[in-house]
């Protein structure tokens, strides 16, 4: 267990380290008063007060030098807001030859960027991106707001930016600059992190939906729901939805991640609940949880319809503590069950729980000395998502293994005679229908034990004795058995052994050689020697000749053989021949024991 909780903090730290290499956390930007773009330029925010300002809303764009003010990483998250900001920027090319550089908003749902520029060479250019546009129409084919633009040696270009949202909304102003090249390296390693990650899950989402169906288990159910939803955030989140599959249909662009980020919580609560078994360990939690499940599963609906994202926001981050709500649970029910499946659910849960709660209420609130971007908190809850699926994918799987024992045990114990432990009727019926479809070297054959006189030494000796003798006949039937035999009670003191042989004569020879030893082995029950003997009913049938077995005929031949053997004088083995045919009175007999088991 520590070497697995070293492997999850690995990838923890793995994680960030995939963050930090992908240039997700920013750079720090230059101090010079315009921002030189003559050398590489990986992705950084313009941040330094001498080349980027911004103005709080109700600014127009001429605002004075006292309207601006400088900003810094973590303040680019401006909250719930409708009104549009101001940024202004310069830069400068001191190379040799032209450079092309990419500007563009670091998240993909802001919905309006204008663009204002003008040049050291007198040009002067205005354009509006929007993300209701298609993508065919854009300056630059990213999911977030972006503008690509030259400059020749030694030209200078002012930019002033107007960026906002139609309604309001979580507001971010996040500017990130690239040169040509390392955009685009940028925009392909951004595109295969995050579409993996959606891909991976959805894939997961859809062999857990099959598991469901064949184990029918409603917290599986759930839990490919919420793997399901959670690929669906993600895809919509990153701008993927929008980029690659409905590009050219603008409106559908409006539909926010929100409603399946609460549909994908929604269904977390809902699988948890059973596959805890809180209705049996806490059913005030099971209650309450329900009700937060269907209170998220409503404002799921509610976004995905376009509802209003003043509604749908709030909700969103308040269900962020969804993870962490599900981490206690977990350590209430580790108490009582503390299965290796029960711990890892813990740990996943955990993980995720721990991660999206500090970081939202650092969003909120800025506790922590993190110099952090918006963006970056978001990457890493969607990186704590991915290691939370994994470990909590491995305790579903523990999870399944044990129900299937579980069952495998249930079925056993279902099938087996509880005082011997052989197979009972029903266990011996509903394998050897299946065991005499198999053709074997010779035949197979069938043979019905009935004790002799075992009335009598019930009423002498007591049940007890009684109960003794069967056990030992059980013990003798194992022992000369061998292990590809069936061997059954079928009631009371009637067994029966299902084997195959070369002949009939080999059947009644190791019929008879277990009707000796039983005769001679008496059974001793309180000091006392019980004597007692055996009756066979034996049936073969050649599936060389006669093709599959039927278990029904050679109940019935077995039984009529036994039946002959009793009027015999018992203590024998009687052979029913494959061309005879059991006597109308065995027939009913088969009848009326059929009926009284």
């Amino acid at each position: 267990m520590p070497a697995f909780l070293s492997m999850c903090l690995g990838l923890m730290l793995l994680g960030t380290g995939w963050i930090t290499a992908a240039g997700v956390h920013p750079a720090a930007a230059a101090s010079s008063e315009s921002f030189d773009v003559g050398g590489t330029i990986d992705g950084v925010y313009l941040l330094d007060p001498a080349t980027f300002a911004v103005a709080e809303p109700g600014r127009d764009w001429d605002a004075n030098a006292e309207g601006w003010k400088p900003i810094a990483l973590r303040d680019l998250d401006r909250g719930l807001s409708g009104k549009p900001f101001l940024i202004r920027f310069s830069v400068t090319n001191s190379a040799d030859g032209p450079r092309t550089v990419v500007f563009a908003h670091d998240l993909a749902f802001l919905d309006t960027m204008d663009i204002r520029m003008a040049s050291s060479t007198g040009a002067v250019r205005a354009l509006t991106i929007t993300n209701n546009q298609p993508f065919s129409s854009r300056p630059v084919a990213f999911p977030g707001l972006a503008y690509r633009s030259t400059l020749a040696p030694d030209e200078v270009q002012d930019f002033t930016l107007r960026v906002g949202m139609d309604t309001t909304r979580r507001m971010n102003i996040g500017v990130r600059l690239w040169d040509d090249a390392s955009f685009e390296a940028y925009e392909a390693a951004h595109q295969l992190k995050f579409s993996s990650i959606s891909i991976v899950l959805a894939t997961m989402a859809v062999l857990w939906l099959i598991f469901s169906i064949i184990m029918k288990q409603k917290s599986l159910l759930y839990y490919s729901g919420y793997l399901f939803f959670l690929s669906v955030t993600i895809f919509i989140f990153y701008g993927f939805a929008f980029q690659f599959i409905f590009p050219d249909h603008p409106g559908i662009h409006e539909i926010s991640f929100q409603g399946t980020a609460l549909a994908a919580m929604s269904c977390a609560l809902m699988f948890s609940t059973y596959y805890l078994s809180l209705k049996s360990q806490a059913p005030r939690i099971h209650r309450g949880n329900k009700i937060v499940a269907a209170v998220l599963a409503g404002g799921a609906v509610y976004g995905m319809l376009g509802g209003a994202q003043e509604v749908t926001v709030p909700l969103m981050m308040a269900s962020l503590f969804v993870p962490f709500w599900l981490w206690v649970c977990s350590l209430l029910v580790i108490r009582q069950d503390q299965s290796l499946s029960v711990l890892l659910f813990c740990v996943a849960w955990g993980t995720m729980g721990l991660t999206t709660a500090v970081l939202v209420l650092q969003i909120a609130f800025r506790f922590l000395p993190i110099d952090w971007a918006p963006s970056s908190n978001y990457d890493v809850i969607m990186i704590a998502s991915l290691i939370e699926v994994l470990i909590l994918t491995v305790s579903v799987a523990l999870s399944i293994r044990l129900l299937r024992q579980e069952r495998d045990t249930a079925n056993a114990a279902a099938t087996a005679d509880p005082l011997t432990g052989l197979l009972n009727r029903r266990g011996f019926q509903q394998t050897a229908e299946i065991l005499l479809q198999t053709p074997v070297e010779g035949r197979w054959c069938l043979a019905l034990l009935d004790l002799d006189r075992f009335k009598a030494i019930n009423d002498t000796f007591g049940h007890g004795a009684g109960d003794q003798v069967l056990v030992d006949f059980a013990e003798l039937l194992r022992d000369v058995c061998r292990e590809q035999d069936m061997v059954c009670r079928m009631g009371g003191e009637e067994f029966a052994i299902l084997f195959a042989a070369p002949a009939a004569a080999d059947a009644l020879e190791r019929c008879d050689r277990l009707r000796a030893r039983f005769s001679e082995e008496p059974s001793i029950s309180d000091d006392k020697l019980i004597t007692h003997n055996v009756s066979v009913g034996l049936a073969t049938h050649d599936t060389s000749i006669a093709g599959p077995a039927s278990l029904e005929r050679l109940l019935r031949r077995a039984d009529s053989a036994l039946y002959r053997a009793k009027r015999a004088g018992r203590n024998r083995v009687i052979l029913c021949e494959e061309d005879e045919k059991p006597e109308p009175d065995v027939i009913l007999q088969l009848r009326l024991g059929a009926k009284s088991s």
